[in-house]
């Protein structure tokens, strides 16, 4: 059985949504090619439950692999960001510590604070320190928190 939607980010969520239209199709395809004619049979929706378990895994697996373009991780961080309780000025590493679905890679989350960045959602600011390595401090822009 498959999560609820409710519960999974929102590019997982909207993919879950049309998994009963595809299970249905496969009951379909699958009576077809058991040679049945005439209503599909409950053999062949129970088949077709069993790939939405196969199917619902390689689902996540995909969706949380970085595989999602930077802009729809820009999004999703976009969102998150206005939701979180992360304090500002805040760091590429303070994003990756809650290891948010698809922000769990260095790489990943710096191509999509880059991406916020370049829409106006974010304002880097390079941060050097008397020791150490010089990291960028970012804030939001203060138009997308709500009051």
């Amino acid at each position: 059985m498959s999560p609820d939607p409710n519960e999974e980010d929102d590019i997982m969520a909207s993919h879950l949504s049309k998994m009963p239209a595809t299970i249905a199709k496969l009951a379909m395809l699958i009576h077809l090619l058991d040679g049945g004619t005439g209503p599909i049979t409950l053999v062949a929706t129970e088949k077709a439950a069993k790939w939405r378990v196969y199917l619902y895994k390689h689902a996540k697996r995909i969706y949380g692999s970085g595989q999602v373009g930077t802009t729809q991780l820009a999004s999703r961080l976009g969102k998150k960001l206005i939701a979180s309780t992360i304090k500002e000025p805040f760091t590429a590493r303070e994003i990756l510590r809650p290891q948010w679905s698809g922000l769990t890679d260095s790489k990943l989350v710096e191509d999509a604070l880059v991406e916020l960045e370049e829409a106006g959602w974010i304002k880097g600011t390079p941060n050097k320190p008397a020791t150490g390595r010089s990291t960028i401090l970012y804030n939001l822009n203060p138009a997308l928190v709500k009051k």
